[in-house]
């Protein structure tokens, strides 16, 4: 008998985004559900911050190796009747966020305006 490994993940907060990735390179296929449909993504000052001992702190323990942020992309939704849409709204550039590096998931699309 073969097992999907399918994963579900409430909540889009930085302990649900690790345990993503966690998830994902054990061979989970992961969805993360949020609640805020804003635009804007706002961490007021919670989570990880990429100070030096966070970058030392991957250098050594890191065995993902996967990109750590998300640029240029919109998150899709899925209202009441379930239905999935994609928000108007502008996600943040990496500019602005000062990553460097992306993220290449189905549930999200580039803002190629």
């Amino acid at each position: 008998m073969t097992y999907s490994q399918t994963a579900v993940i409430i909540g889009g907060s930085i302990s649900g985004l690790l345990h993503g990735i966690l998830l994902k390179h054990h061979g989970f296929n992961v969805t993360i559900l949020e609640k805020d449909t804003s635009p804007i993504c706002r961490g007021y000052d919670a989570g990880v911050k990429e100070g030096l001992d966070m970058l030392a702190f991957l250098d050594k323990c890191d065995q993902v190796k996967h990109p750590q942020t998300i640029s240029c992309l919109t998150p899709r939704t899925i209202n009441q009747e379930g239905k999935a849409s994609w928000s108007a709204g502008k996600a943040y550039r990496d500019d602005e966020l000062g990553a460097s590096r992306q993220y290449s998931a189905s549930e999200f699309r580039r803002d190629d305006e």
